[in-house]
């Protein structure tokens, strides 16, 4: 054989190992991602823990500010997330189908690597922690409102369940594979950024409510401001999945992905202002500065809504009341929908007879999702007031929303361990290999968040040392790099004036959400 054809050989054997590889890999192994498959992606990653603390972060602003941070945030990123799109498939017939291959583009192999990994993934860890925290957080707050009377658990505890239900979760292989469940979460996003801002409407403004300024002295209100400028930008730092949500869609010369992922985009940040805007101005209008850093965990009624709603946090579900519905009528209804929510800790028994077939509800069960229609109940009259505050009418499927964002931003973290494992230690893509790594980040993002439990905090420290660089002004400093754009143009000044606001951000915000995060330590115990 001559030297040539084992030269060919040799490069069959490598394309066909890398053609392995990137079959095997979550972000290249499939390619026929529809245009709705971009909204729900976008919306689910855009959409999460950042909307609750919205009202927040107003507070700590005031109208004015916060108004303008708010807008202009929005139209920042939708620029930003429309550059990335474009520069997808800049190169013909190459796609930049992660975040770090565009950078190692635009600043060579690399340092485009230093530029662009540690940022990402600081916020794509960091956002698993805090989305951990926060189903940890609304598993007890779900608790504690549909059984007040029940013995207090530990909020570590909740956060555990919350990731072991990830644990699972985390098995999915690619996008693709959860597309179906991402629009779930996508419309369950919709439905808990409603309910809060409609149970706030309905609460009405507090009697004493202020629209002054949280802190109470000059020193505190600068660093609570600057704090809430990273809590709006981790709010909209969903560009960090951009492109790897835009690889699973097919190309061809005639239709590019970068137009059904466009339309895709469009569509998820008119959502994405439908769940901000509202929550962000209704929740601070009727509470004021007495508002929560997590606005569910404010409202206390209707106990049954807040309920569904920080239940909507960690799954897609669908809820249906009867017309007049209320607790001294309920079954007066002929016809309604039932099931089993989540119940614990507690000995009493209900027995519904649909149609003479006989289902027990008891908290020591697990949770059911099976759909009932009744015609008539029979109810221990034993317990019957307390069953009547601890079971609403709902209809739950699968525990996700919370555990769905949690994955879309996992979901490249996987991909670039999954991708070192492979290639670098030459182990054989399988799924005990899968199983194995992504079974242990779950784990390790699960300590982390039992160890630093500070909601809000954490929001302003990773949107301002992260988030800000990532959506903000690193898109611009690419397209300035390879699109060259005339200088002092519109365009050139555009980037320009991100790159200079979100510099600021990345610089501000983090020293404040810091010395919040101290203050909070100082009279915090582990694993409480």
């Amino acid at each position: 054989m001559s030297h040539s054809e084992e030269n060919s050989v040799d490069v069959d054997v490598v394309a066909a190992r890398q053609k392995k590889i990137d079959d095997w890999l979550p972000v290249t192994a499939s390619r026929n991602g529809k245009w709705w498959y971009s909204t729900f992606h976008n919306l689910t990653a855009m959409v999460g823990a950042g909307v609750l603390t919205l009202p927040y972060a107003m507070s700590n602003m005031g109208w004015g500010p916060g108004a303008t941070v708010l807008f202009l945030s929005w139209i920042i990123t939708l620029y930003t997330l429309w550059q990335m799109v474009e520069m997808h498939e800049m190169v013909p017939g190459k796609r930049f189908d992660r975040y770090h291959e565009l950078g190692q583009h635009a600043f060579g192999e690399k340092l485009g690597l230093w530029v662009v990994v540690p940022q990402q993934v600081i916020v794509e860890v960091g956002t698993c922690i805090v989305y951990t925290v926060t189903g940890g957080k609304s598993l007890k707050k779900f608790h504690d409102t549909i059984c007040p009377d029940c013995k207090d658990i530990r909020t570590s505890y909740w956060i555990v369940i919350f990731a072991s239900v990830n644990l699972v979760l985390a098995q999915f292989p690619n996008f693709n594979s959860i597309s179906v469940i991402s629009f779930g979460a996508a419309a369950m996003s919709l439905m808990y950024s409603t309910i809060s801002w409609c149970a706030a409407i309905n609460k009405g403004t507090e009697p004493d409510v202020s629209y002054g300024l949280k802190a109470t002295n000059s020193t505190d209100a600068v660093f609570n401001f600057l704090s809430a400028l990273g809590d709006v930008a981790f709010a909209y730092a969903g560009h960090n999945v951009v492109l790897e949500i835009q690889a699973t869609m097919p190309s061809t010369p005639e239709m590019p992905s970068k137009k059904p992922m466009w339309r895709g985009v469009i569509l998820a940040y008119i959502g994405v202002a439908f769940c901000y805007l509202p929550v962000a101005f209704i929740g601070y209008y009727i509470f004021g500065n007495s508002v929560d850093d997590n606005i569910l965990i404010t409202l206390q009624r209707p106990s049954w809504l807040i309920a569904t709603a920080n239940f909507f946090c960690l799954s897609p579900c669908c809820w249906r009341l009867p017309t007049s519905y209320s607790p001294t009528n309920w079954r007066s209804n002929r016809y309604y929908n039932i099931s089993v929510t989540l119940t614990y800790h507690s000995k009493i028994q209900e027995h519904i007879n649909p149609s003479k077939e006989y289902i027990l509800w008891t908290r020591h069960k697990s949770p059911t999702t099976k759909l009932i229609l009744c015609h008539q109940t029979e109810v221990n009259q034993t317990h019957k007031r307390q069953t009547h505050q601890t079971h609403h009418a709902m209809r739950i499927y699968k525990p996700k929303n919370l555990h769905k964002t949690y994955h879309v931003f996992a979901m490249p973290v996987f991909d670039m361990i999954e991708t070192y494992m492979v290639t670098k230690l030459n182990f054989s893509p399988s799924t005990v290999l899968r199983v194995t790594t992504r079974s242990i980040y779950v784990a390790l993002t699960m300590l982390i968040a039992i160890c630093i439990p500070f909601f809000g905090s954490l929001l302003g420290f990773l949107g301002g040392l992260a988030s800000a660089p990532t959506s903000y002004f690193l898109p611009c400093i690419i397209w300035l790099r390879l699109m060259r754009p005339k200088r002092y143009g519109l365009s050139w000044t555009i980037n320009w004036i991100c790159i200079f606001l979100g510099v600021l951000l990345m610089i501000l915000s983090p020293i404040a959400a810091m010395r919040n995060i101290i203050m909070s330590a100082k009279d915090y115990k582990f694993f409480s």
